[in-house]
């Protein structure tokens, strides 16, 4: 006789509110880093260092704001996580803001800057990797692949003293 499968993990307590957790912290961070790289795409990407110009992620007809829309899609994907409170639904921020931060990275290593990063470009490398560093540990810790436990109680009992151990 087939079993029922198990219901599935929804995050709640019998009879009580969602839970939120420390996985739900960091997914809450994944949406708001997301949200605001949102809004750093107007940053300049390219400096004018050899003309007065500077462009922007959103500038060139959009051929920079792939990486604003994979990290808010990323902001999204959490802000769905938080709302769904299924275990599974929290690498899916993970997947999104990799799928940005890694190919920008490569972007970065590869491409020369005679003067140096610009503005968008330093802020994009410290948010972006801020991001995925919380949906990383929202995936982690909402798979049960990382752990906080608390200190352990001190021994209530400790041994007796003898005369040796003075």
């Amino acid at each position: 006789m087939a079993h029922p499968p198990p219901p599935a993990d929804t995050g709640r307590q019998a009879g009580g509110p969602p839970r939120f957790d420390a996985a739900g912290a960091f997914l809450a961070a994944t949406a708001l880093l997301g949200a605001t790289n949102l809004f750093l795409g107007f940053t300049d990407v390219v400096d004018g260092w050899y003309d007065s110009s500077s462009v922007s992620y959103y500038d060139q007809r959009g051929a920079f704001a792939w990486l604003p829309a994979l990290l808010f899609l990323g902001g999204l994907a959490a802000v769905r996580a938080l709302a769904s409170h299924h275990r599974a639904d929290r690498s899916w921020p993970l997947l999104f803001t990799t799928a940005a931060v890694v190919p920008f990275l490569l972007t970065l290593i590869a491409s020369a800057h005679p003067t140096g990063l610009a503005t968008g470009e330093i802020l994009y490398l410290v948010f972006g990797l801020l991001q995925l560093l919380a949906a990383a540990a929202a995936a982690l810790l909402g798979l049960g692949r990382i752990t906080f436990t608390a200190h352990p109680d001190p021994d209530p009992d400790p041994p007796p003293k003898t005369d040796e151990d003075a």
